[in-house]
């Protein structure tokens, strides 16, 4: 899923930059060189889990490399142990990516097409909200504000992107909206998109609890 994302956001990114290479400039260059660093993080990653498929010793080499700075002081059974799980979910990475190229593209295919269509969805939803709070919709700043938040957003700095969503929300869209409505359409976006599914995950949760709790009638 993650990977897909990445395809999708790194793609986005891309073609967003050269064919609306002009608009970028509304946005400031501290947020655009943010923008830019992290499509360059990310793309990287989505290249680096690619190769992987073919060459998964590359991908164990730079995950030890990188642990082996966090796990110095650990003792050396915990350290064996920690590297031997690390290969482990590299081959079942490796294992279920190979299984997609060659048996699975169909269904490869159909997840880059819906994975798309939900990203744009999202994209969407400040122009929808606008427009319902009597606003003009901005569709094409939207798309790249969004994707410059989607980005970021996927480093996780903070649970949820918790913060930092808000705060870069504010910033970038306080370039195009009026003050006066930005707060309710921050509060508005945040939860649809955040605050919502955390309640249906728990409302869903509280019924499948339940639900086994009662067992087999």
């Amino acid at each position: 899923e993650r990977v897909l994302d990445g395809i999708v956001l790194g793609v986005g990114g891309a073609f967003f930059m050269l064919v609306l290479g002009s608009e970028w400039q509304r946005i400031g260059s501290a947020f655009s060189y943010l923008m830019y660093i992290s499509w360059i993080i990310i793309t990287a990653f989505v290249i680096l889990f690619i190769y992987s498929v073919k060459k998964p010793d590359l991908l164990k080499k730079i995950i030890h490399a990188v642990s082996g700075r966090f796990t110095r002081k650990w003792e050396s059974r915990k350290i064996e142990k920690f590297a031997q799980s690390i290969d482990r979910e590299v081959d079942n990475f490796h294992q279920t990516m190979a299984d997609f190229m060659s048996h699975g593209k169909g269904g490869l295919i159909f997840g880059l097409i819906f994975t798309t269509l939900f990203w744009f969805c999202e994209f969407i939803i400040v122009s929808l909200l606008l427009l319902g709070l009597g606003q003009p919709p901005i569709f094409i700043e939207s798309l790249i504000v969004q994707l410059v938040i989607a980005l970021v957003m996927m480093i996780p700095l903070t649970p949820g992107g918790s913060g930092i969503a808000e705060i870069m929300f504010t910033s970038l869209y306080g370039l195009f909206v009026n003050s006066s409505i930005l707060g309710i359409l921050v509060v508005l976006w945040r939860s649809i998109l955040f605050y919502f599914n955390i309640l249906l995950g728990l409302v869903s949760g509280l019924i499948i609890v339940r639900r086994e709790a009662q067992g087999p009638d």
